[in-house]
Order: C-alpha cells, then sequence, then structure tokens
C-alpha cells in the first residue's frame, strides 16, 4: 500500500492556486466601461453639449441633441456593465474551483511522481475532480478478479468431488487449484488496499478543506486587487455613471 502524505506536506504540494486573471476580452470591456462612465459623468457634471458639426469616425453628422447623444451613451454603459459583470461572476466561479488543485507549471521530472498531485496538460484544470478522475482510472474492476476466484472454488469443489467418487486423491491437480485461488485472493486483496489508499488519501480533506474556506492562504493583496481596481472602480463609476444618466432623462 502506499504511504500517504501528511496533511502538511499535501498542503506543500497544493501551494498556491495557479495564477489568474481577467481575459483579454475582459480587460476591453473594463476599458470601455470606465471610458463610458467617465464621459457620461464629464458631459453632464461639467454640462457639456455636442457641438454643430459632430463626427464620428470622420463622418459628420447633424440633428445630434444632448437627448440622444446621452441615448446612445446608455445602450453602451448598460451593455457594457452587463457583460463585465458576467466576467466577473465566471471569473470568481473558475477561483473557486481552482483553489482546489496543485500549482505545477511545469512537469519535468516523472509524470507521476509526488503522491496526491496531478498533472494535467494544463496547469490549470488541475483540481480535486481532475485529480479524482486520474487516480479511479487506475482501480482495477472487481467483477473481474472476483469471477477468478469463483472458478477457483468451482474447480477445486469439482477436484474434491470426483476423489470423493474415485476414492482416490490426485494431488497435483488440488495443488495448482489452490494456488490459483491463493493467486486470485492475493490480488483482490492488492486491489482493496490501492482503492483505500485512493479513498483515504490526505488530499482529499486538505483540499475540500481549501475550497471550504476559500483559500484563506491566498494572497491578500492579490484579492484587493481584484476586487477594487479591476472590479470595484470600473463598477463603482457605471454605477455613477448610470445614476446621472437617469437624472438627465428626468430633467428632461
Amino acid at each position: 500500500m502506499r504511504e500517504h502524505p501528511s496533511r502538511s506536506e499535501i498542503s506543500k504540494i497544493l501551494g498556491e492556486p495557479v495564477g489568474f486573471d481577467i481575459s483579454e476580452t475582459a480587460s476591453k470591456l473594463r476599458r470601455n466601461l470606465l471610458l463610458v462612465s467617465l464621459v457620461v459623468i464629464v458631459l453632464i457634471v461639467g454640462e457639456i453639449q455636442p457641438g454643430a458639426d459632430v463626427s464620428l469616425f470622420g463622418i459628420k453628422l447633424t440633428g445630434v441633441t444632448p437627448f440622444k447623444l446621452m441615448i446612445g451613451l446608455a445602450v453602451l454603459l448598460f451593455y457594457n456593465l452587463v457583460h463585465y459583470l458576467w466576467y466577473c461572476y465566471e471569473l470568481y466561479s473558475e477561483w473557486s474551483i481552482r483553489i482546489t488543485g496543485t500549482r505545477l507549471a511545469f512537469v519535468t521530472g516523472g509524470r507521476y511522481g509526488a503522491v496526491g498531485a496531478d498533472y494535467p496538460d494544463n496547469p490549470k484544470q488541475s483540481t480535486l475532480y481532475t485529480w479524482w478522475l486520474q487516480e479511479s482510472r487506475s482501480m482495477v474492476a472487481y467483477e473481474e478478479l472476483v469471477s477468478k476466484i469463483d472458478e477457483s472454488v468451482s474447480a477445486i469443489v469439482c477436484h474434491i468431488d470426483g476423489l470423493q467418487k474415485a476414492d482416490m486423491t490426485v494431488a497435483g491437480s488440488i495443488s495448482m487449484s489452490i494456488q490459483g485461488l491463493a493467486n486470485s485472493t492475493l490480488q483482490v486483496r492488492q486491489a482493496l488496499e490501492a482503492t483505500e489508499s485512493v479513498i483515504t488519501n490526505t488530499r482529499v480533506p486538505e483540499s475540500l478543506g481549501r475550497f471550504d474556506n476559500r483559500f484563506r492562504l491566498l494572497l491578500k493583496s492579490q484579492n484587493l486587487r481584484i476586487l477594487l481596481i479591476e472590479i470595484g472602480i470600473p463598477v463603482l463609476l457605471s454605477f455613477v455613471a448610470a445614476i446621472y444618466l437617469g437624472r438627465f432623462f428626468i430633467q428632461s
């Protein structure tokens, strides 16, 4: 049976979750959200109105009024805000899952060198469930082994019945049948030990503990950066812009 590493050793193997960040698309949405929010706030607070010659991508536009301009900005603001909040939810969900995985950026040694660690092709796919699936595939099917034992027992019974009928002994056949039964029993025992090793592995309580506790050892600076800089400020500005837009439409 494989020896289990201690929970402290598993904790070192798990380390920190693979670094995560918002995607390139989410970064563009955040930039657009900040831009639209600032434009709305500056236009309303500064009481700036479009001039007679308004151009968009080099095309001059006529008939542009403050009300029409704000409607267009409101549509852009709403779309970018909803889209960005959706990405934020997916980012949080991904983080909640990844904290159960091991941090192995590259596999340079034996693929299965560390007990309690998993080795997916993509390090971001390292989770408790990936490890469990990897280990479960190494379990032997018990039906085949049990069938072998049944066959060995049946063979012994047949030999014993034959001896009783003939009133004689065939030591060689009995010895071979018993040896086959012993080998099958040993295989069953080894399979059960391997299964028990997987089920009782300290990886499970350690990973689940981290999952339930939201990985308390995660660096606080990373959380603050995500919450304040990448999420808090853009969302706050968008809500402020939405409030100013609401007041503008009410007054209009």
